[in-house]
């Protein structure tokens, strides 16, 4: 008999547990529900202790808002009432009336699930008596902040939702746009509500520092989109989450000096714009410049200086600042602080020629003197290529010095300046050597040691004036401590 009662039990409780229609159990006011979407998840009926106990139903709903949209607990109504729901728990107050409820209607209390993101689904639950049915009649979705200015700053955000191909989740894309610092200060992040669900960080040109702690929390940040070209974005305490698999891309001319910052170790720094400037050679303490022929137009790196050599003036070659190189063009480069084999600039669009540009390539042609390289001519054997030149034809960068070079041939690559000649000037080409100077007359752009020859040189024995590291000729021999140069070389006076 014992046996019986007790798969009888078991029986019942199956059948008890058997999840019901919806509509039986649970009702939703859908008309209220701007912003988002409440569904019931799934019901159960909890096992009794006895059987003379009350059965009791666990029900679980599932609230989603919309993009741009989050909720609170207590901004859902959930309403137990008996018998089973047929209009809503609470009715619509009509002028003049009082607010009804039905006979044992009653608020009933939501468990959430943990943890907490109130712009994301998440489920809750609650637990009535078998017989009661349920009403929700409110869930007040609330729109989330999607743009603002930072407190006594001039710098905005705004964040946008951005659906990708191939991907589930759509990325939650946050912007900084402005001049100078992204700071909190005191308060708390504008986008609090949607941190959990921010994946891109875009900062634009004019930012200039992100404040501390100004995306803690956006533990789901895998990316970080650098637009500042002309610095370092300095870095608060906790500015930028050290989230596994964050990448972060910085312009490429501007990659070096992020990759050699303390405030950005820890980061997986890299360009998408960054271009490797092959065979750039500058060796800490001994050579800040060298000589440079890029494949493709790009910007200089920040950090070096790339001069274009167009005049000569007096026994000194005079610079012009460049910011851009055009593909194929020859320019000096000149560096204090980056000292690497594998300097990186970032690559810009192919230019579109136009009436203008032909007419600044006529005007090359009347420079008094001009860097070269020399280029592989199709028409000649492997073993035949390169540019033979007689004896002081042209002039090659060694030890802070242009020399004309002995006769020989140049390889392919090699990179040479040629002197125009000039009818007005017939000494030109007898220059023992040419001094490298700056803009005008300023010859600040002071020369250093650079070991950069493809080619023998001729020291020429004519001169025998002493100079100094400027390239400014003396009286006479000097007696004041220092580098001299005479006759191409090096000396020091202690």
């Amino acid at each position: 008999m014992k046996t019986m009662k007790k798969l009888f039990g078991i029986v019942l409780l199956l059948m008890v547990s058997m999840v019901t229609d919806a509509d039986e159990l649970v009702k939703f006011d859908t008309n209220k529900f701007t912003g988002g979407k409440v569904e019931k998840a799934s019901e159960a009926v909890l096992p009794q202790e006895k059987e003379e106990d009350p059965v009791y139903v666990q029900v679980t709903i599932t609230v989603t808002p919309d993009p741009g949209y989050y909720i609170t607990k207590e901004d859902i109504v959930v309403m137990a009432t008996y018998p089973l729901p047929e209009t809503p728990a609470v009715k619509t107050r009509t002028e003049g009336e009082e607010e009804k409820k039905p006979e044992f209607a009653s608020q009933i209390e939501l468990i959430r699930d943990d943890p907490l993101e109130l712009t994301k689904a998440r489920n809750y639950t609650f637990t009535i008596e078998k017989g009661f049915g349920v009403w929700v009649t409110e869930a007040n979705f609330k729109q989330a902040a999607t743009e603002g200015k930072f407190e006594g700053s001039e710098v905005s955000w705004s964040l946008k939702t951005v659906e990708s191909k191939g991907e589930a989740d759509p990325k939650l894309i946050l912007t900084l746009e402005g001049e100078g610092s992204a700071s909190l200060g005191d308060g708390s992040a504008p986008w609090s509500m949607q941190k959990s669900a921010i994946t891109n960080l875009v900062v634009s040109k004019g930012v200039t520092a992100l404040g501390a702690g100004l995306l803690s929390g956006c533990d789901h940040l895998s990316s970080v989109e650098i637009q500042n070209d002309k610095s370092v974005i300095a870095l608060g305490e906790g500015a930028i989450p050290a989230n596994d698999g964050l990448s972060v891309d910085v312009p490429g001319n501007i990659f070096n000096k992020y990759q050699m910052n303390d405030g950005w170790k820890g980061f997986n720094i890299d360009s998408k714009n960054k271009v490797l400037m092959g065979k750039v050679k500058f060796v800490k303490d001994k050579n800040n410049y060298d000589v440079f022929a890029p494949e493709q137009d790009m910007k200089v790196p920040v950090g070096v200086f790339a001069y274009s050599v167009n005049k000569i003036k007096g026994d000194e070659i005079l610079l012009e600042d460049v910011a851009t190189i055009s593909k194929g063009k020859v320019v000096l480069l000149y560096s204090e602080e980056i000292q690497t084999k594998e300097l990186y600039t970032a690559a810009i669009p192919e230019p579109t020629k136009t009436r203008a540009d032909v007419g600044d390539e006529e005007k090359e042609k009347e420079r008094i003197c001009e860097l070269k390289v020399v280029t592989k001519d199709p028409n000649k054997k492997d073993e035949d290529q390169g540019l033979d030149v007689k004896l002081g034809q042209v002039y090659m960068l060694y030890n802070d010095v242009f020399y004309p070079t002995q006769a020989g041939r140049i390889p392919v690559g090699g990179i040479y300046l040629e002197i125009k000649e000039d009818k007005k000037d017939e000494v030109l080409m007898t220059r023992s050597f040419l001094t490298i100077g700056g803009v005008a007359d300023d010859a600040d752009d002071a020369i250093t040691a650079i070991d950069n020859s493809p080619l023998s040189i001729v020291h020429c024995p004519l001169s025998t004036s002493w100079y100094d590291l400027r390239g400014r000729k003396l009286n006479a021999a000097p007696t004041a401590k220092g580098v001299y140069i005479r006759e191409g070389k090096k000396y020091v006076v202690k």
